[in-house]
């Protein structure tokens, strides 16, 4: 592996640093449709609602294929106002398995069709395909590296706890790698357990603490990124997006 600088859609904290939000909206498959209807009014629709009033707020989103399809059947102009923030470059869509299975879980062939389903949605949707993938639980096996390359997957998350079994100090967690397996390459990216544990508890000043250590730690590089990813719903039901 081999460190590097990153560069998907980030809010600046600073000229040197980046903070790189994502949101995971998951439903699972045989929800009713009232749940689902009470979803959109609750929080999906409210998340655009937040999204569109300001122009300065920048995240990454995944949400699984019951959402999707719901949408397409039921609140089609949620996935117009996904396409128009997707085009301006005001949301970055995560794509991955359609509906969320763990990946190493079943046959190749399935989970492959799986991720090429959900991009294809996407350009059928909003126009693009998608340059990340989210993996469900980020279950990783170096067997997805394949996979996800051969899908037109150019980058994951991961727990941050993975880099440190495999031998990085967790002071150097900061920006991308990029791993390979039989010719294939994908770049990786370490999710900040701190800061994710931070937010999910409305601690100010735990966040506070961990931003502003960007960049400070030996060994981390200069131009850096900090991830968080965490449960969208869940986040909303606590304020963190009021």
């Amino acid at each position: 592996m081999t460190a590097g600088p990153s560069h998907p859609t980030g809010l600046s904290l600073r000229p040197t640093a980046q903070l790189v939000c994502t949101l995971h909206f998951h439903q699972p498959t045989g929800v009713g449709p009232k749940a689902l209807d009470r979803a959109f009014d609750d929080y999906y629709d409210v998340l655009l609602d937040v999204l569109e009033e300001d122009p300065n707020l920048r995240l990454n989103l995944h949400f699984t294929g019951t959402i999707l399809e719901h949408a397409l059947a039921h609140h089609p102009a949620f996935l117009d106002r996904l396409r128009v923030l997707w085009k301006d470059d005001r949301v970055e869509l995560l794509g991955g398995a359609f509906h969320d299975p763990v990946l190493t879980s079943i046959p190749e062939r399935d989970a492959l069709g799986q991720i090429q389903y959900t991009s294809n949605f996407y350009e059928q949707h909003f126009g693009r395909r998608p340059q990340g993938a989210w993996l469900s639980l980020r279950a990783w096996d170096s067997a997805l590296i394949r996979l996800l390359a051969g899908a037109g997957i150019r980058y994951t998350l991961l727990d941050d706890a993975q880099f440190v079994v495999a031998g990085l100090h967790p002071d150097s967690l900061q920006g991308y790698y990029t791993t390979e397996r039989d010719g294939h390459t994908i770049s990786v990216f370490p999710i900040d357990h701190d800061l994710g544990r931070a937010v999910q508890r409305k601690d100010r000043a735990g966040m506070l603490a961990t931003l502003g250590a960007l960049g400070g730690r030996s060994g981390r590089p200069a131009d850096g990124v900090e991830v968080f990813a965490g449960d969208g719903q869940a986040l909303m039901e606590q304020g963190g997006l009021g």
